[in-house]
């Protein structure tokens, strides 16, 4: 055989022997070693070292003992919360306070008030008086109940043992009625019309751009995070709301409008607008503004006219603006001066409240249209202003196709409140009575229709004709103010008819809470301005020695 052939079948056998066998090489595995054990303890939980946990919705949550029960509930409607069985349990706690910590956050504010007796000659406070109470060093009594007690002790610290009164509730009121100087902190919903709200440091939760987070009663509540947990409201707003804006109500109610003779006359040198600088944007600024206007807006009253001195009262037209610029909602027509020009200017009138978008009640087209309430909805609020005129004459009622005011008819406005109160609605009842200068209301005003209106269910009753701040009443939860005074009116010589209140009506959750009192003095026969503070203690003294309590 030929040598490159038998390489050949050389080469061939060892391929084959070599393909027979498999080498495999063991690699060794490497071993973890065991961490050395640490000297260090495992740090426990804390709220700044939370740890992993897997939690679902709803979170478990817990409330520190100073939290108040409605406040409470009102964390428990928000549906990613619900009650822990124990603080271990909680992935929150509630707590009084301001966030401080990493895992903090602003849940929301509770707001209360400052209140007195209705009675009380107080119009306002201060935080540093309230303070000085709290350390024993002022001597005024204050109320709260072991709820709100435990609340401000959480925020202010613990006061003076003698420097706080603690009592239910429900016992409160009554000890403020018959104890003088008394004050009270409550939450601000609890407030019912016979207490008076202070403003503290010029502040009140009634007033038109309120906000909790800068009023000195404004109490913050924070959430602290006890676990990991990422909520979808966090950082956008507040997980709970006790103060609710959009729930709130507030209508002026004021006194007698005339847009005549030396008020006229002032506001043709001054300016239309004149008689409003004062208090104009005070007024815009209620979310229901009611003027009662006594006479009526007349074509052929020029200015020069309108402040003439006789007896049938007109306005020139062009007088509208400034009750466009108060910001006017509601016109009330019981007075006895809008048919001093006749039916046409009267019909004039209704046409330009119309254009504006403004609702009139108390007198109409025909008796009909005079009698029917105003229903208003605000804010869920649901309110009826109805009114009329006791005094007459008879040539300012309207008649069955004439019109004029609605003279008063007590039967069948009694039924007609009780009927408004029994759906919900709450009645306003304003009187155009008969006109006396007295702080007290005469016997010829017939305060007995107050009280019958109120009995029937009206959250107000109140008078519209009086030139004079009169004095006050209640039944139960009604109140009854016998006489506001004038508004924009040149009964500026007397010092009697120079004084007035602005009624700050105030709704809320559909319920009447309560009135904040604005007196004003009228100057120079138009223009109304704020009262000084000593100038309303001594009006406030005066009303309220002439009330019927």
């Amino acid at each position: 055989m030929p040598r490159k052939v038998l390489l050949f079948y050389l080469v061939v056998l060892i391929l084959l022997l070599s393909s027979c066998y498999s080498s495999t090489v063991d690699v060794p595995t490497s071993q973890t070693e065991s961490p050395i054990p640490s000297d260090t303890a495992t740090p426990l939980p804390t709220r700044n070292t939370l740890p992993p946990v897997s939690i679902s919705l709803p979170y478990p949550v817990w409330f520190s003992e100073e939290i108040p029960q409605f406040a409470r509930d009102l964390i428990l409607q928000n549906e990613s919360f619900t009650n822990a069985q124990t603080l271990d349990d909680a992935s929150i706690e509630f707590e009084i306070g301001r966030p401080q910590e990493r895992h903090a956050l602003q849940a929301g504010t509770l707001v209360y008030v400052l209140a007195v007796a209705f009675p009380e000659i107080k119009m306002s406070e201060s935080l540093s008086t309230l303070k000085e109470i709290l350390d024993s060093k002022a001597s005024l009594p204050l109320l709260m109940s072991p709820e709100t007690y435990k609340v401000f002790s959480a925020l202010w610290g613990e006061p003076a043992p003698a420097s706080i009164q603690v009592m239910e509730e429900s016992l409160m009121l009554a000890y403020a009625w018959k104890t003088p100087g008394v004050l009270a902190i409550l939450p601000f919903d609890r407030i019912t019309p016979a207490w008076r709200v202070l403003p503290v440091d010029g502040v009140s939760p009634f007033d038109p751009e309120f906000s909790p987070t800068s009023y000195a009663l404004g109490v913050p509540v924070r959430l602290v995070k006890r676990k990991p947990i990422q909520l979808e409201e966090e950082g956008k707003h507040d997980l709970f709301l006790h103060y609710r804006r959009d729930q709130l109500t507030l209508l002026a109610l004021t006194g007698v409008t005339a847009l005549s003779r030396r008020t006229a006359q002032r506001m043709n040198e001054e300016g239309v607008l004149y008689p409003q600088q004062e208090i104009g944007t005070l007024l815009a600024s209620a979310d229901l503004t009611h003027i009662s206007n006594e006479v009526s807006f007349n074509l052929q009253c020029p200015p020069e006219k309108a402040q003439s001195r006789e007896a049938l009262f007109c306005s020139s037209p062009e007088y509208i603006q400034l009750l466009e610029a108060v910001g006017t909602d509601i016109v009330e027509l019981t007075g006895n001066h809008n048919l001093d020009r006749g039916v046409e200017a009267y019909t004039y009138s209704l046409s330009l409240y119309r254009e504006r978008g403004w609702k009139v009640y108390g007198g109409g087209e025909s008796q009909l249209q005079a009698r029917q309430p105003l229903l208003i909805e605000h804010h869920g609020n649901r309110i009826a202003l109805i009114g009329c005129n006791q005094a007459g004459p008879e040539t300012a009622w309207a008649g069955e196709s004439s019109p004029g005011a609605a003279r008063c008819d007590l039967d069948w406005m009694e039924q007609e409140v009780s009927s408004l109160r029994s759906q919900g609605i709450l009645p306003v009842v304003t009187f155009q009575s008969v006109e006396t200068e007295d702080y007290r209301p005469a016997p010829m005003q017939r305060p007995g229709d107050y009280l019958r209106m109120a009995q029937a269910g009206a959250v107000i009753v109140s008078g519209s004709q009086s030139h004079v701040p009169q004095g006050f009443s209640f039944v139960d939860d009604s109140l009854i103010h016998y006489g506001l005074g004038n508004l924009f009116f040149d009964q500026t010589d007397s010092f009697l008819t120079s004084q007035a209140f602005i009624d700050w009506h105030i709704f809320y959750q559909g319920k009447y809470i309560g009135v904040r009192l604005i007196p004003i003095r009228i100057e120079d026969y138009s223009r109304p301005r704020l009262m000084t503070q000593d100038e309303a203690l001594v009006l406030l003294k005066k009303v309220f020695e002439a009330s019927l309590w």
